[in-house]
């Protein structure tokens, strides 16, 4: 699950993010921010890749202080208790790895 403010996206295998789901307000359908995507060398690894056309800041989980850029167009695995930053919104990614592809 991505959990942004006081919503819950449910992060299964054909997931897109868009506008709407980070403000929860707009209704906006058509711009794309992200999507869960399976790594190509490496079937049944999930990520999450960058759609926008901003970078997107990382926080790990393994280290609070080390961040990563996303840039777009790139992918991060999901993993439990990491922060993304979508230029203003911060979402956190809660619950199992496993259920990033729940729905398969």
């Amino acid at each position: 699950l991505l959990a942004i403010e006081n919503r819950a996206i449910t992060l299964n295998h054909d997931r897109k993010i868009f506008q709407h789901h980070l403000d929860g307000t707009s209704y906006d359908f058509t711009a794309l921010i992200g999507e869960v995507s399976e790594n190509p060398k490496a079937p049944g690894v999930w990520g999450l890749k960058n759609a926008s056309k901003a970078k997107w800041v990382v926080r790990l989980p393994d280290n609070a202080m080390k961040m990563k850029d996303i840039e777009p167009g790139r992918s991060i695995l999901v993993q439990p208790g990491m922060s993304i930053y979508f230029g203003a919104v911060e979402g956190k990614i809660v619950g199992a790895v496993g259920e990033a592809n729940a729905g398969n």
